[in-house]
């Protein structure tokens, strides 16, 4: 899980990177923003392996997602 910054910088969003059998899943839970974007994109980066795995993106509880979050 994300714990990255104290209260008033913690990001709006949640993470949670676990590796299942063959595959990674991801989970992000709350707000995925303009603001937030450039810390998700460094977590996910530093945490989910750029080795061919599969990935499991799971998205069902974001509760905001603007077209920031998009670049993501």
């Amino acid at each position: 899980r994300s714990t990255a910054g104290d209260a008033m910088n913690a990001p709006a969003y949640q993470l949670d990177v676990q590796r299942r059998g063959a595959e990674v899943q991801v989970a992000i839970r709350g707000r995925v923003d303009l603001s937030g974007a450039p810390q998700l994109l460094r977590e996910l980066g530093e945490r989910v392996p750029r080795d061919g795995t599969p990935v499991a993106l799971d998205l069902a509880a974001v509760e905001y997602f603007d077209s920031g979050g998009g670049a993501v």
